[in-house]
């Protein structure tokens, strides 16, 4: 919002000292619309959506809290067609002028030429806040497709320091809510018949999107930005998805409660690491049923990697590959292709094969796939050779030959 309009020092101070003056420096802050009807379509009712399985409300106080506004004082009217009493704006706009986002700019843009030939006055000045207001709220906190607001709302910034006075928590919530049912039926309707819609949420949804990152592991945090106020501030600049879809988080992913990001930036760390690299060993056996045991534990381990090649395969198929990127990146304590994963958990399973072994042999004194031995099949014997066994007398040859037979032990 910021990139277009530039303002005076004198100016800029005034508006960062209102109640909306945080707002000024809004971080880069990008809306995914898909995510954004994901979470849309899970709404049930009374502020609350169903993600998991969960029942997550999102509260007034919560979203006073996420964006840092009054949330008490007098009520904000917001009643359709209500005529604006006061006359200020008609410095800048026809009387019958629709409050547009072109509008308001264009009468910003006029009022800053001004400064080039130092012409600048008090009542300027407090128009240029003035306006700034609308614009924001027109772009940011009560955004709706049209990019347009009512002329009553004139009246409520027509004495910038009367504007804190409202309560203007309770105003924008109820805005973002108001056609939240409609806009959940057009999803579902979508996701069903394949059908475009063009029924648009109204109000501000970067704080929805604010909700969302507090109560899911969807995002990885910009760490530079974690210590920003108010808490929507956190989640700008450079933020790294990591789910592309809701249905893809598990169930200790999704928070009722809010977590600090000193636990989440845990969870992220936690969650790149190979859990195949953490597996320990197990110990030999001293029993059969324990040698069992652990021959199964090593084919259970060649199960699970089987299951994280798999999820990985999956994760590479998804799209947002750039987010993917910086995931394996920074955070992975032993970056491993999966075939080396593979490799890996086949050499410890023979290890631990080995070792099984080895107390097998010990204990029963023989090796655990030592073959009996088998009898060669006797050839039919000639004539001649029957005759001198009967006879019992055995030539040096006969003898020669009987010692270098691999079955002479046995006979």
């Amino acid at each position: 919002m910021n990139d277009s309009i530039n303002f005076i020092d004198n100016v800029t101070k005034r508006i960062k000292s209102t109640c909306f003056g945080h707002f000024y420096a809004i971080p880069d802050f990008k809306i995914r619309a898909r995510l954004m009807d994901d979470v849309i379509g899970r709404y049930v009712g009374s502020n609350s959506f169903i993600i998991n399985g969960k029942r997550l409300e999102f509260s007034v106080e919560e979203f006073g809290e996420i964006l840092g506004i009054p949330s008490r004082g007098l009520e904000v009217d917001n009643k359709k067609k209500a005529k604006s009493k006061s006359d200020w704006w008609l410095r800048h706009f026809a009387a019958d002028c629709d409050i547009r986002r072109d509008v308001v700019l264009q009468a910003i843009t006029a009022i800053n030429k001004r400064v080039l030939n130092d012409s600048l006055c008090k009542t300027d000045e407090d128009d240029l806040i003035r306006l700034w207001i609308v614009y924001l709220f027109i772009t940011v906190l009560y955004c709706k497709n049209s990019y347009r607001i009512g002329r009553k709302f004139l009246d409520y910034v027509s004495n910038s320091a009367n504007v804190p006075e409202y309560n203007w928590t309770e105003f924008l919530h109820s805005i973002l809510f108001e056609r939240m049912d409609i806009c959940r039926d057009s999803v579902v309707r979508r996701k069903r018949t394949g059908e475009p819609s063009k029924l648009y949420i109204d109000g501000c949804v970067m704080c929805l999107m604010a909700w969302l990152f507090r109560h899911t592991f969807v995002v990885a945090p910009y760490k530079a930005y974690v210590k920003n106020e108010p808490y929507f501030k956190k989640w700008g600049g450079k933020i790294r998805y990591l789910k592309e879809k809701l249905d893809l988080l598990d169930d200790q992913e999704v928070f009722i409660d809010e977590i600090s990001f000193e636990k989440r930036m845990d969870m992220i760390k936690e969650d790149h690491v190979p859990k195949v690299v953490s597996d320990k060993g197990s110990s030999s056996s001293t029993s059969k049923h324990e040698e069992d045991s652990n021959m199964n534990s090593v084919e259970q381990k060649d199960c699970f990697v089987e299951t994280e090649l798999c999820d990985s395969e999956r994760r590479r198929k998804m799209k947002g590959k750039e987010v993917q990127d910086h995931e394996s990146r920074g955070h992975w304590v032993e970056p491993k292709s999966s075939f080396k994963i593979r490799n890996l958990v086949l050499e410890r399973r023979e290890k631990q094969k080995k070792e099984v072994e080895a107390t097998y042999e010990e204990l029963f004194g023989k090796r655990v796939n030592a073959k009996k031995p088998q009898k060669s099949k006797k050839e039919k014997s000639k004539p001649t050779i029957t005759s001198v066994r009967h006879s019992g007398r055995l030539s040096a040859t006969s003898v020669t030959s009987s010692s270098l037979s691999p079955d002479s032990k046995y006979n």
